[in-house]
Protein backbone atom coordinates (compact mmCIF):
# COMPACT_ATOMS: atom_id res chain seq x y z
CA UNK A 1 0.00 0.00 0.00
CA UNK A 2 2.13 3.52 -1.13
CA UNK A 3 1.45 6.43 1.38
CA UNK A 4 -0.92 8.39 -0.95
CA UNK A 5 -3.51 5.19 -0.44
CA UNK A 6 -3.83 5.68 3.28
CA UNK A 7 -6.07 8.77 3.20
CA UNK A 8 -7.79 9.69 6.24
CA UNK A 9 -11.76 10.10 5.97
CA UNK A 10 -12.28 13.62 6.01
CA UNK A 11 -14.94 13.75 8.76
CA UNK A 12 -13.05 12.06 11.36
CA UNK A 13 -9.18 12.64 12.26
CA UNK A 14 -7.69 9.94 14.70
CA UNK A 15 -5.74 11.82 16.89
CA UNK A 16 -2.02 10.10 17.91
CA UNK A 17 -0.16 10.68 21.09
CA UNK A 18 3.36 9.54 20.42
CA UNK A 19 5.62 9.00 23.61
CA UNK A 20 9.15 7.96 23.43
CA UNK A 21 11.93 9.76 24.49
CA UNK A 22 14.36 9.67 21.14
CA UNK A 23 13.43 12.85 20.30
CA UNK A 24 14.86 12.07 16.34
CA UNK A 25 12.66 9.11 16.20
CA UNK A 26 9.72 11.39 17.80
CA UNK A 27 10.33 14.02 15.29
CA UNK A 28 10.51 11.86 12.06
CA UNK A 29 7.22 9.85 13.38
CA UNK A 30 5.55 12.90 13.83
CA UNK A 31 6.32 14.43 10.75
CA UNK A 32 5.14 11.53 8.92
CA UNK A 33 1.88 10.86 10.59
CA UNK A 34 0.70 14.66 9.91
CA UNK A 35 2.08 14.08 6.12
CA UNK A 36 -0.84 11.05 6.48
CA UNK A 37 -3.38 14.02 7.71
CA UNK A 38 -3.54 12.52 11.67
CA UNK A 39 -3.62 14.87 14.01
CA UNK A 40 -0.26 14.34 16.31
CA UNK A 41 1.04 15.16 19.96
CA UNK A 42 4.21 14.32 21.27
CA UNK A 43 5.46 13.54 24.73
CA UNK A 44 8.73 12.32 26.28
CA UNK A 45 8.48 12.78 30.29
CA UNK A 46 6.56 9.66 32.07
CA UNK A 47 5.37 11.68 34.66
CA UNK A 48 2.80 13.54 32.32
CA UNK A 49 1.85 10.01 30.94
CA UNK A 50 -1.64 9.98 32.27
CA UNK A 51 -2.54 13.53 32.19
CA UNK A 52 -1.42 14.32 28.41
CA UNK A 53 -3.85 11.34 27.75
CA UNK A 54 -6.77 12.58 29.85
CA UNK A 55 -5.95 16.21 27.81
CA UNK A 56 -6.26 14.84 24.47
CA UNK A 57 -8.02 11.88 24.41
CA UNK A 58 -6.26 9.66 21.67
CA UNK A 59 -7.65 7.35 19.38
CA UNK A 60 -3.71 5.91 19.39
CA UNK A 61 -0.91 5.73 21.69
CA UNK A 62 2.32 4.81 20.49
CA UNK A 63 4.28 4.24 23.29
CA UNK A 64 8.14 3.14 23.19
CA UNK A 65 9.19 0.38 25.18
CA UNK A 66 12.33 1.83 26.27
CA UNK A 67 11.13 4.79 28.54
CA UNK A 68 12.35 5.80 31.88
CA UNK A 69 12.08 5.56 35.06
CA UNK A 70 8.88 3.78 34.02
CA UNK A 71 9.34 1.73 31.05
CA UNK A 72 6.28 1.33 27.57
CA UNK A 73 4.81 -1.86 29.04
CA UNK A 74 4.32 -0.53 32.79
CA UNK A 75 2.81 2.35 31.25
CA UNK A 76 0.83 0.40 29.05
CA UNK A 77 -0.53 -1.71 31.61
CA UNK A 78 -1.11 1.42 33.77
CA UNK A 79 -3.33 2.99 30.78
CA UNK A 80 -5.12 -0.30 30.50
CA UNK A 81 -5.85 0.21 34.06
CA UNK A 82 -7.73 3.30 33.70
CA UNK A 83 -11.10 2.08 33.00
CA UNK A 84 -12.04 6.28 32.08
CA UNK A 85 -9.34 5.32 29.00
CA UNK A 86 -10.59 2.36 27.34
CA UNK A 87 -10.75 2.02 23.89
CA UNK A 88 -7.36 3.56 23.07
CA UNK A 89 -5.29 1.60 20.80
CA UNK A 90 -2.18 1.24 21.82
CA UNK A 91 1.10 -0.03 19.75
CA UNK A 92 4.15 -0.34 21.45
CA UNK A 93 7.40 0.51 19.75
CA UNK A 94 9.55 -2.76 20.56
CA UNK A 95 13.35 -2.28 20.47
CA UNK A 96 14.04 -5.86 19.28
CA UNK A 97 11.40 -8.25 17.17
CA UNK A 98 11.83 -10.99 20.06
CA UNK A 99 8.91 -13.00 20.59
CA UNK A 100 9.39 -12.53 24.43
CA UNK A 101 8.92 -8.52 24.05
CA UNK A 102 5.97 -9.04 21.48
CA UNK A 103 4.31 -11.51 24.56
CA UNK A 104 4.88 -9.24 27.17
CA UNK A 105 3.82 -5.75 25.13
CA UNK A 106 0.12 -7.95 24.63
CA UNK A 107 0.64 -8.94 28.19
CA UNK A 108 0.67 -5.30 29.12
CA UNK A 109 -2.74 -4.42 26.99
CA UNK A 110 -0.81 -3.70 23.58
CA UNK A 111 -3.47 -3.72 20.55
CA UNK A 112 -0.09 -4.46 18.44
CA UNK A 113 3.50 -3.99 18.25
CA UNK A 114 6.01 -2.58 15.79
CA UNK A 115 10.04 -3.19 16.28
CA UNK A 116 12.05 0.34 16.28
CA UNK A 117 13.22 1.00 12.24
CA UNK A 118 16.96 1.16 11.89
CA UNK A 119 18.08 4.12 10.29
CA UNK A 120 17.44 2.44 6.55
CA UNK A 121 14.08 0.83 7.49
CA UNK A 122 12.26 4.35 9.28
CA UNK A 123 9.98 5.10 6.48
CA UNK A 124 9.06 1.14 6.75
CA UNK A 125 7.89 0.82 10.17
CA UNK A 126 6.37 4.52 10.17
CA UNK A 127 4.36 3.27 7.36
CA UNK A 128 3.21 0.06 9.38
CA UNK A 129 1.76 2.48 11.76
CA UNK A 130 0.03 4.62 9.49
CA UNK A 131 -1.49 1.36 8.33
CA UNK A 132 -2.57 0.21 11.60
CA UNK A 133 -4.52 3.83 11.91
CA UNK A 134 -5.94 3.38 8.41
CA UNK A 135 -6.77 -0.42 9.06
CA UNK A 136 -8.27 -0.17 13.12
CA UNK A 137 -9.55 3.53 13.64
CA UNK A 138 -10.48 4.64 9.95
CA UNK A 139 -12.39 1.53 8.95
CA UNK A 140 -14.77 1.46 12.13
CA UNK A 141 -18.56 2.28 11.65
CA UNK A 142 -19.34 4.32 14.39
CA UNK A 143 -16.57 6.83 14.61
CA UNK A 144 -16.54 9.56 17.22
CA UNK A 145 -13.95 12.35 17.37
Amino acid sequence: MAINEIEPDKRFCPRILIFDKQSDDRFLLTHYLRYCEFEVYEECVAENFIKKITDIQPHLVVLSESLSPVDGYELCAMLRKQTTLDGIFIILLLEDDLEYSQTRAKLAGANDTVTRPKLSDKSYSYHQIAKFVHTHLLNKPNKSA
